[in-house]
């Protein structure tokens, strides 16, 4: 199927040909081989973090039939979280380059924690990502300072917040006011469009009722909140 299709007369396609120019065809015969995979819900049915069991060298060979191949197939390679392999991928490409796989992100995960996200950061750095749809950040108790690259994801509105459960006795969770005006302002110039945070926290390190307050009012467009409690591990 994924054989290259060259550019011929419309009068001198194949029935065949005709079809795999097609765009609504295409996308449907991708959508079908995806078996679900872009779905939404497709993290509660088989994991957050799909990257492993998703057919990638499959849809890679899609890519390289033509130009409409190639969007389509982008549709689903870069659907799950970017894990280290796509970063390297990144990494390799001039800016403007790196913008067109970007431009296919729905779902984003970054860690913002110093010692490991100051490389991911550089290699976003000042990327757009105008189809996030799903997005998740991590913080530390006690955390005082940020580990966020300056992307752009306009048209995200829900974001989760996770708190990992590390040494409590460095504080609770969003416990400095000065690092909450600082992820606020972050979050609302990364995602201008924000509607509904949700914050998750293991039993170990709960957010305190204050400390969830003075956050929230750090926010104007935000209107829903939540506070997920998840047992440790």
């Amino acid at each position: 199927m994924a054989r290259r299709i060259h550019q011929t007369p419309p009068s001198s396609l194949t029935a065949t040909q005709c079809v795999l120019s097609t765009p609504e065809l295409v996308s449907e015969i991708l959508h079908w081989d995806a078996d679900g995979y872009k779905e939404p819900g497709y993290k509660q049915r088989i994991g957050y973090n799909n990257d492993q069991t998703f057919p990638k060298n499959r849809f890679a060979s899609y890519a390289r039939v033509n130009t409409l191949w190639f969007h389509q197939a982008m549709r689903y390679l870069w659907w799950t979280p970017l894990p280290y392999s796509k970063l390297r991928t990144l990494e390799r490409l001039p800016l403007e380059r790196r913008q067109v796989y970007t431009n296919f992100v729905v779902d984003l995960t970054l860690p913002n924690y110093f010692q490991s996200s100051c490389k991911e950061s550089r290699i976003l750095e000042r990327l757009k990502f105008p189809r996030l749809r799903f997005a998740k950040i991590g913080i530390c108790p006690g955390q005082r300072l940020l580990s966020l690259p300056g992307i752009r994801g306009d048209v995200l509105q829900d974001l989760t917040i996770d708190v990992w459960n590390d040494d409590v006795r460095r504080g609770g969770p969003l416990s400095d006011n000065k690092m909450q005006k600082r992820l606020a302002i972050r979050l609302m110039k990364t995602f201008p469009r924000l509607k509904k945070i949700t914050i998750t926290a293991p039993s170990g390190a709960p957010v305190s009722p204050g400390d969830l307050a003075r956050f929230q009012a750090n926010f104007t467009g935000v209107h829903s909140w939540g506070v997920q409690r998840e047992p440790n591990l």
